[in-house]
């Protein structure tokens, strides 16, 4: 065997894997913006009404910011911000990390059973952070009229697409 011949690989764009009545798929790439310090007036800076998300919260709107710590977000945006990346004067700092995360789409009635075999996360009662554990590796959780967006970093997608693929529906 040729140790080049990896058995699993990652998801592609477009391709789906279907668990029971659930459908899981990556999310097209957006903009996104590491957000340190002062959180409050980076986004006053930035954007006007983009709410931040705690755990498996719902945007209404197609950009939003996914809470990691009280001084910490992932600014999600549909084309890359203006500003630029450093240090501000209000206390905060900007970061690209457009190619550093992955969304998986999780869709269906069976979302939650999918994600309940990757985390012990309470997702029925929520957190003010939408960081999570999932399969071991560091993630956030959105969601969606469908069911969740789970964030990764993108050198992680092949692993969480075996892990994903491993999953099965609760009876």
């Amino acid at each position: 065997m040729d140790e080049r011949d990896w058995t699993d690989r990652a998801l592609t764009a477009g391709e789906t894997l279907v668990l029971g009545d659930c459908t899981i798929g990556l999310d097209p790439p957006r903009a996104a913006t590491l957000v340190s310090g002062n959180v409050a007036a980076a986004l006053d800076m930035l954007t006007s009404d983009v709410p931040i998300l705690g755990l498996a919260e719902q945007s209404a709107g197609p950009a939003f910011a996914l809470r990691i710590a009280r001084d910490q977000v992932l600014l999600i945006t549909n084309k890359p911000l203006s500003a630029g990346e450093g240090w501000y004067g209000p206390g905060f700092a900007l970061s690209r990390a457009d190619d550093r995360f992955q969304a998986f789409q999780i869709n269906g009635p069976g979302a939650r059973d999918i994600l309940a075999q990757g985390t012990s996360a309470p997702i029925n009662v929520g957190s003010p952070s939408a960081a999570i554990l999932f399969g071991g590796v560091f993630a956030l959780l959105s969601g969606t009229k469908t069911g969740y967006l789970l964030w990764i970093e993108r050198g992680w997608t092949a692993y969480l697409t075996s892990f994903l693929r491993m999953a099965r529906p609760l009876d």
